[in-house]
């Protein structure tokens, strides 16, 4: 089942800042000192329990501790080398030019490689980042929705299906939306990891990666 999400008032997600903190040499690289404020700056949004839903896109192991880290080093290292996580296919020449940009720096690849080569080394944990505190939403990106729009009817995928479109509905009621509202905010979450994309006219649609959508001030959806 998908769920159609709006927020309907002003929300916004704040991220923790979290400092990245360059090992001087690679070889000294540890966990709690550098590989942690990595993770936790460009992959534990999706990479932790109940993580990020971004478009039927969802991480299959956390990543907030040494313990869940430590036996994925090497499958770290090589996704960040090759520049396939965190995903982002837009071209490197567009560097810098997207809001919602999910790119390593040079340096921060360098760290989480050399930590892999090097055995992928605790460290002092007195040298580890706060935790980051993420809002217990239920997984919402956008915040508490103020909306939650489901199919009137469940719908069941056969095996072997490929490229299957199918066109759900879901009847608003003068209950769920009293009002006309402007959306300042919505965010779509696949029921199922076989869909690819959902397509919702005159309120956008996504595909798997993709963030919600979350309108500057003074400018919304009119529903």
């Amino acid at each position: 089942m998908t769920r159609l999400v709006t927020c309907l008032s002003r929300l916004a997600l704040a991220a923790s800042p979290v400092a990245f903190a360059a090992a001087a040499n690679l070889e000294d690289v540890t966990f709690h000192r550098d590989v942690q404020p990595i993770l936790q700056q460009e992959c534990q949004l999706c990479h932790r329990p109940d993580g990020a839903n971004l478009g039927g896109m969802v991480a299959p192991m956390a990543l907030t501790t040494y313990d869940e880290a430590r036996p994925w080093a090497k499958s770290i290292a090589k996704q960040a080398e090759a520049r396939t996580m965190p995903p982002w296919h837009a071209s490197e020449h567009q560097a810098g030019l997207f809001a919602n940009e999910r790119t390593l720096s040079d340096d921060q690849i360098a760290t989480l490689v050399g930590w892999a080569k090097a055995g992928a080394p605790a460290g002092d944990i007195a040298a580890a980042p706060e935790p980051v505190t993420w809002a217990s939403d239920d997984g919402w990106l956008i915040g508490e929705p103020d909306l939650i729009l489901t199919p009137d009817e469940a719908y069941f995928v056969e095996d072997e299906v490929n490229d299957h479109y199918v066109t759900l509905r879901t009847k608003m009621t003068d209950e769920l939306l009293s009002e006309d509202r402007y959306v300042k905010a919505i965010e779509f979450r696949p029921g199922s990891s076989v869909v690819h994309h959902i397509i919702v006219p005159s309120l956008g649609g996504i595909a798997p990666g993709n963030d919600p959508t979350v309108h500057r001030d003074g400018i919304g959806t009119l529903m």
